[in-house]
């Protein structure tokens, strides 16, 4: 519920919907399933899949201004020192449940393209910043659920790569298509969740041991 909070919120005469977010998530957390590693499991991150499903009938019912999204995504900026407060209210959960390496490539994915965008163009990909406060917030606190992410950590970074280059794209693809770009952060990580069974079993592949971070814990 916390998370649904941070990222989307239905103005007063639609706020019923915010409590059929958090249904779609607790029923798709009991009712969609699949086994790993022997055990029968839930497939999505429960806060992203209906953050990602409702963002997308927003978008194809062009409904965006029934929501806060975009002052959600544009305030959150307005706090002081917000993203040394948002690394360090995160970083309990992060070195708890073993999703540090996620976000770590995630915020290092952003800014090394960051950095390039900026050296080929002259200008910030994301208008005035390598990382807008809102994705590196939902590279802390929306992504990082340990039951919906791989299981290795070479998958994990892998899964934190992609999770930028998503927002990347879906950045892109929205601004182009003139759909406001908070969703960027939102509409990717159920297919991500779908992918991790096959993210660990490429993270296996013995040609990339050498670059799987578990080897600097032997």
């Amino acid at each position: 519920i916390f998370s649904i909070n941070l990222f989307l919120w239905f103005k007063p005469d639609w706020f019923w919907l915010q409590f059929l977010m958090v249904a779609i998530g607790f029923a798709a957390k009991e009712l969609i399933r699949w086994r790993r590693e022997g055990r029968l499991v839930h497939i999505f991150n429960p806060s992203s899949l209906p953050l990602g499903l409702v963002s997308l009938v927003l978008i194809l019912t062009d409904n965006t201004h029934m929501t806060y999204g975009q002052e959600i995504a544009t305030t959150l900026f307005y706090a002081p020192h917000i993203y040394l407060f948002i690394f360090l209210i995160a970083l309990p959960g992060q070195l708890l449940f073993g999703v540090t390496t996620m976000t770590m490539s995630a915020v290092l994915t952003m800014y090394a393209f960051g950095l390039g965008y900026f050296a080929a163009t002259g200008t910030y990909f994301f208008i005035d910043k390598y990382i807008p406060i809102a994705v590196f917030l939902g590279m802390h606190l929306l992504f990082t659920d340990p039951s919906t992410s791989p299981r290795s950590e070479l998958g994990r970074v892998i899964f934190g790569a992609l999770y930028a280059a998503s927002v990347i794209v879906l950045y892109s693809v929205l601004g182009s298509a003139g759909i406001p770009t908070f969703y960027d952060k939102l509409l990717a990580v159920p297919v991500l969740n779908l992918l991790v069974r096959r993210i660990d079993r490429f993270a296996k592949f013995p040609s990339l041991a050498w670059i799987d971070p578990a080897r600097l814990a032997i």
